[in-house]
């Protein structure tokens, strides 16, 4: 005896073809398909503290190792501190020169009254020399910049950073808490 042979009905055969179709699809999503690349890997912080340089200038000289171990407060990296110095050395003997100018204006009011037409303009030369070494001043203790927290100092190279110019506001070192951490991997996007 032979099977009979299939017949093609339009109707219910592309519906059992469909149906088994889309069984096959289902099983093959199933169907465990090997793929690996390799790439480096790398442990960084997870979200480090960033120190940043608070001022325009050159970095003099990086005063911590590369992933040291550091405690708040202590000093980092210190910049080139020449013109810093020279502008807060400068600023204090303007100020002694603003500061006895109004003096004698305020001893000569008294007497002829020639010195009261200046009192305002030496005031102002007062407060503007008053300020100009109060900016020197914020500026020269900017010239060591200090950690803000315990952590890790996160940078590359000591060389890299000496003698290099900064911005303000550019990031110099990191600084990672060491229970905080997470794995980076630069993978190629072909794989």
């Amino acid at each position: 005896l032979l099977p009979k042979p299939l017949r093609f009905v339009p109707g219910r055969s592309a519906g059992v073809v469909l149906a088994a179709t889309g069984v096959l699809g289902a099983l093959a999503m199933f169907i465990p398909v090997p793929m690996t690349a390799l790439a480096p890997v790398s442990i960084v912080p997870k979200s480090p503290h960033v120190i940043a340089a608070p001022i325009d200038g050159v970095v003099d000289e990086i005063l911590v190792d590369a992933n040291s171990v550091v405690r708040a407060d202590q000093p980092l990296f210190r910049y080139v501190d020449t013109t810093l110095r020279s502008g807060f050395t400068l600023a204090e003997p303007r100020m002694e020169v603003a500061t006895a100018k109004l003096k004698t204006a305020r001893q000569n009011a008294f007497g002829d009254g020639l010195g009261r037409k200046d009192m305002a303009i030496l005031e102002a030369e007062l407060a503007l020399a008053r300020s100009e070494l109060d900016f020197a001043k914020l500026q020269y203790s900017k010239v060591t910049v200090r950690a803000s927290r315990d952590g890790v100092a996160v940078f590359d190279k000591k060389s890299d950073w000496q003698g290099k110019p900064v911005s303000v506001g550019e990031r110099v070192i990191e600084i990672a808490d060491t229970g905080s951490v997470e794995a980076k991997i630069d993978l190629p996007v072909s794989d």
